[in-house]
């Protein structure tokens, strides 16, 4: 499998071409969807497939993130989980959004689940912290 649609997307993304990086990312996500519909099995480089395709996912909505499109951010960072469970930074960038939208508890678990994944990541555990005192608060008001 060729992942230069993955790398063309990436390089949008450096040149601050968002809205092509998006559609790119796209481009590459429906040609992995096909490949892994046609044998279940593919791989590149020694790269799991649904690995990469996770990636493409959680860069994808970023991009998404970015463009307040936070529905849509989700969906993508859940397909990125789909595709690998140890993806870390697509359990904190969804908490994230989560967190931006008041919806506390989802944040609580998104980055909980990033930290059982990487303990080491920094800004999971602030967040964290951060969303289990509003959370309190949140409960402590009703």
């Amino acid at each position: 499998m060729s992942t230069s649609l993955f790398e063309e997307a990436k390089t949008l993304v450096t040149a601050g071409n968002d809205a092509q990086a998006i559609n790119k990312y796209t481009e590459f996500i429906v040609y992995c969807h096909r490949l892994l519909d046609g044998d279940g099995v593919a791989g590149t480089n020694g790269a799991n497939l649904k690995e990469i395709l996770a990636l493409a996912y959680n860069n994808r909505g970023h991009l998404k993130y970015l463009s307040v499109e936070f529905d849509d951010a989700i969906d993508d960072y859940t397909k990125a989980l789909e595709c690998n469970q140890q993806l870390a930074v697509a359990f904190y960038n969804r908490g994230q959004i989560h967190y931006r939208l008041g919806q506390f508890e989802k944040s609580v678990i998104d980055m909980t689940s990033a930290l059982a994944v990487d303990e080491n990541l920094l800004d999971a555990k602030s967040f964290l912290e951060q969303s289990r005192k509003n959370l309190q608060k949140k409960t402590v008001a009703y």
